[in-house]
């Protein structure tokens, strides 16, 4: 683990709504950038926010990230937190001879990125103009974290 350099991201605030698209936007550019080999970028539109990220293409890759997503909303719809913390972590698997029979897994991870989110409930703002300021505030934070890495 002393070889692992860990990436903690500063907390971005987010409405429960919001939670999906910044989590696309934030995991397909890490994975976009630290792909190995040959990729295919596609240029994806954001639904929610003014911006254009990359995904490298693979759709056994989309379909993964996809599903985590889904998990992390799901958590979030269920237990509404104020922050949360979710890990994107390289590493390579080895097996590992143990004693004289047994062989053990274990992953040497060589890259980590910790992503806090803290989701703030939508009524906290009662006027659309101050919805709308805070939801700018939060696509510019997401602009500066895909493009911190290109």
């Amino acid at each position: 683990m002393s070889n692992c350099e860990v990436f903690n991201l500063s907390a971005i605030e987010v409405q429960l709504h919001q939670v999906r698209e910044v989590l696309r936007c934030v995991l397909h550019t890490i994975l976009f950038n630290r792909s190995v080999g040959q990729v295919k970028p596609v240029d994806v539109d954001s639904e929610l926010f003014d911006i254009t990220y990359v995904h490298c293409g693979d759709p056994s890759v989309e379909s993964r990230l996809e599903s985590k997503i889904n998990e992390a909303c799901g958590f979030f719809e269920k237990k509404p937190q104020e922050v949360a913390q979710l890990c994107l972590a390289f590493f390579e698997p080895r097996r590992r001879q143990v004693g004289w029979f047994g062989k053990h897994d274990e992953r040497l991870y060589w890259e980590k990125w910790v992503i806090s989110l803290c989701v703030v409930q939508s009524d906290v703002f009662a006027q659309d103009h101050h919805s709308l300021a805070y939801t700018n505030g939060t696509w510019r934070r997401v602009s500066t974290w895909c493009g911190w890495h290109n």
